[in-house]
């Protein structure tokens, strides 16, 4: 099997939401976060949102949404990723993102605080590449995902933090 990575594309950014959604699915926090059907369906806006607007903006967002495509099956996407590049002017977790009704800002500030802490603990103020976060598919129609969320960073070799 051959396949092929490529930055993401305006026409890419529903499924990378759906695949993000549906890598969560089971994961409590998600529904603890978004916990109607309404907030769930505004936090699919919003990713399809966040990533368009990175994909328009390009590098000088400080991010890159790359995907994996499938070509043996009509470049059916297989994977995302999200990359926080090396910047040094705000914080990793700041965002213009507005959040839908219905979710619990307060878990959502909570988790970014934590996750910012954590990345200061580790890298500091120095420049570094944050994985955002990877999920990979294999099949849609089944959702049997693999997804790792990280607040891992790296700067320089000997910086990897454990999960």
């Amino acid at each position: 099997m051959v396949l092929q990575l490529c930055v993401a594309t305006e026409a890419d950014v529903d499924c990378i939401a759906s695949i993000h959604l549906a890598a969560f699915d089971a994961n409590p926090l998600l529904h603890a976060q978004f916990p109607t059907p309404s907030s769930l369906e505004g936090l699919h806006a919003t990713l399809s949102q966040d990533a368009l607007s990175i994909i328009r903006i390009g590098e000088t967002s400080g991010k890159i949404v790359l995907v994996v495509k499938d070509p043996e099956a009509g470049g059916r996407i297989i994977s995302f990723a999200k990359w926080d590049l090396p910047q040094t002017t705000k914080g990793i977790f700041d965002s213009d993102i507005t959040w839908p009704e219905g979710c619990r800002q307060e878990y959502l500030d909570e988790y970014s605080e934590k996750a910012e802490s954590a990345k200061n603990r580790v890298v500091g103020d120095k420049q570094c590449y944050r994985e955002s976060c990877i999920f990979c598919v294999s099949d849609l129609t089944h959702s049997r995902f693999w997804r790792r969320a990280s607040t891992g960073s790296q700067a320089g070799s000997d910086m990897w933090p454990s999960e």
